[in-house]
Formats: C-alpha cells, sequence, structure tokens
C-alpha cells in the first residue's frame, strides 16, 4: 500500500500532462481522465499501480524532465525576445 501511495502522490504533481496520462492508461490497459470531475483517489488505486511500478516511475520522470525543458526553452525565448539588433551596411562585403 505504501508504494501505492508513493506512485499516486508522484502522479498527482502538476507536470503531469494529458500526454503522460495518456501513457499511463496506454501502460495500465484503462481509461484514465483526470479532468473528469468524477475522477478520485479509488480510481487510481484500483489500477493496482504497484503492478506498473517501473512504468510509472518512467512516465513522472518523463513529464518531470519535459517540464524542465519547457521551463527552460521558455526562460530562453523570453532572454531572447527582449533583445533587439541593430543592421549596420558593410559596403565592402556587400554584407549586413
Amino acid at each position: 500500500m505504501n508504494k501505492t501511495l508513493e506512485l499516486m502522490q508522484d502522479l498527482s504533481q502538476d507536470y503531469m500532462q494529458d500526454r503522460h496520462w495518456a501513457l499511463l492508461s496506454n501502460e495500465t490497459n484503462s481509461h484514465i481522465n483526470p479532468d473528469d470531475p468524477n475522477f478520485c483517489f479509488y480510481d487510481l488505486y484500483k489500477l493496482d499501480l504497484e503492478k506498473y511500478t517501473e512504468k510509472v516511475n518512467d512516465i513522472v520522470d518523463i513529464a518531470r524532465a519535459q517540464t524542465k525543458i519547457k521551463k527552460d526553452l521558455d526562460k530562453i525565448k523570453k532572454f531572447w525576445d527582449d533583445r533587439t539588433f541593430d543592421w549596420d551596411t558593410l559596403p565592402e562585403k556587400e554584407t549586413y
């Protein structure tokens, strides 16, 4: 039961997106929709997540890594969005 609770806690994190839930649904041969207003603790519990510990951990790791990458890309984009370049003509090179 402790392992199931740990897996459920990992799955409850903000970095879990629809695509990750779809992966979990596929791995557990089930239909999981955390956006469903009737979705509850028991829906995950009855999946017997302990049987899928390695797959759940892989999906959570993927979700966590993708979230980090997205944050890093957003930071890079913001940095470059605030930059401007001045273009000068270089007649001797016929270029800018």
